[in-house]
């Protein structure tokens, strides 16, 4: 979790993320790291105000931060694996530009070319995580502070978007080469904060954005032509324009989708959360549940869902005061 307000080494709000474990014979959260920047730009940078996401063995961290009103995303990872597999990972690689995807090798600019099809990837590895270190691989300066940033659980895929350009980018991570290649063509929304919330299946070729005209729309990749097709969106009315928080399953067959602002009469604010499966005929997605709250209760201002899909949650308030997490 972050603390974007932390004071650090003289730097006012230059913030900090903290990691814990779960000891099981303690029963207890037990503190195992700190990220913070201490570097004397990283004051009022906010670590992770806005966006904060981990692959699922933590290896991977990628953080959003506010950085001035600039907006950076930074990547950082372990640097430290056992089972005699210690390596020290450190990419270079710097992404200048987020249209042009380039590295870096003695100071010449070479243009990446995009994949046609995702490569293996091993994340096998086991981490020691009491002897590694967190050390920061990657920062791209996005122009917006309130970016989404996501990674998949294997923290192979990774999702950045520009709510000001309206865009959505996808990256794979090359093990091989150790380099972050853009998967497709960049995805347009062309208005209303496309990308404020973004979701993707585990192996990257699903993925369901979000803009602030309470819809979220679906692409699909297609590998013969390395480009993001449109396959549908879903649209749930609300009293005011929202950004729709959503999440897809591993493998991108169920999504769970809301609109805490939803209003069955007179601006309630009920809200609502809804549930939808992928039809393997047709291929579109189709409502299969929904849950609708009572007045003020704002029910789906967070949502997610498990790998396999059958489990979900949301959160809910009521009347501004109390709140709790709904788990089905």
């Amino acid at each position: 979790f972050n603390e974007a307000y932390y004071d650090s080494n003289g730097l006012r709000n230059n913030g900090r993320i903290r990691i814990f474990y779960y000891n099981d014979s303690a029963n207890n959260w037990i503190h195992l790291k700190d990220i913070k920047r201490t570097s004397s730009d990283a004051s009022n940078e906010q670590l992770g105000r806005y966006s904060l996401n981990a692959s699922g063995d933590l290896s991977k961290i990628i953080i959003g931060s506010y950085n001035l009103n600039y907006g950076t995303i930074r990547v950082y990872e372990t640097d430290l694996y056992n089972k005699g597999n210690d390596q020290q990972i450190n990419i270079e690689d710097e992404l200048d530009n987020i249209d042009d995807v380039v590295v870096t090798e003695e100071n010449t600019p070479i243009t990446i070319e995009t994949p046609s099809s995702l490569p293996e990837t091993d994340f096998s590895k086991e981490i020691d995580f009491k002897q590694s270190s967190y050390i920061e691989t990657q920062e791209i300066t996005e122009g917006d502070p309130r970016s989404s940033c996501v990674f998949n659980k294997l923290g192979n895929i990774m999702v950045i978007s520009n709510i000001i350009k309206n865009e959505v980018y996808v990256y794979n991570f090359s093990d091989s080469i150790g380099n972050w290649n853009q998967i497709g063509n960049s995805i347009k929304g062309y208005s209303d904060n496309f990308g404020k919330n973004v979701s993707i299946n585990e192996t990257g070729n699903k993925i369901i954005i979000s803009k602030k005209n309470s819809t979220s729309f679906i692409y699909q990749l297609d590998t013969s032509t390395n480009k993001w097709n449109f396959v549908q969106n879903i649209f749930i009315k609300g009293a005011y324009k929202y950004y729709l928080p959503c999440q897809m399953n591993e493998d991108g067959s169920r999504i769970i989708i809301s609109n805490p602002l939803y209003s069955y009469s007179n601006n309630n604010y009920s809200g609502k959360t809804q549930i939808y499966d992928l039809n393997s005929s047709t291929q579109k997605y189709e409502k299969v549940k929904e849950w609708v709250g009572s007045r003020s209760n704002y029910v789906g201002q967070g949502v997610s869902i498990n790998s396999a899909g059958n489990i979900v949650a949301f959160i809910s308030q009521k009347n501004h005061i109390e709140g709790g997490v709904s788990v089905f």
